[in-house]
């Protein structure tokens, strides 16, 4: 994979992750934001589709920490991950993203697990 520095694409992770339109869902996909608790809802309520996007795109504003990763399916492409701690002393919501064709392509919102990569 070619050096890329996730900083230079946060800006624009975000403004397409607010942007309804610019949205759309990968394969392999795994994502789950109504298994993850919404720590902004005082009522315990999980993420919605629409909530999640929100939580990437100011977790992205916010400066949160970005790596990127090769592909594997499709192959070579590059994504960019962020694991977000929702509660202390557990797992992390892992949040990978992908570009194309003018929009940022969702491939995973869920609880951290041991098979990332695959997703």
């Amino acid at each position: 994979m070619p050096d890329v520095n996730p900083e230079d694409y946060r800006e624009q992770l975000a403004t397409l992750a607010r942007r309804k339109e610019c949205r759309d869902y990968g394969w392999p996909i795994h994502w789950s934001p109504r298994s993850v608790i919404n720590p902004s809802c005082e009522f315990g309520l999980a993420f919605t589709d629409a909530s999640a996007w929100e939580f990437i795109a100011d977790h992205l504003d916010a400066g949160h920490p970005i790596e990127t990763i090769t592909l594997d399916d499709p192959p070579g492409k590059t994504a960019f991950v962020m694991k977000i701690e929702i509660e202390p002393n557990s797992p992390k919501l892992y949040v990978k993203l992908q570009f194309g064709s003018g929009k940022v392509i969702a491939r995973s919102f869920h609880i951290s697990t041991v098979d990332e990569k695959k997703y």
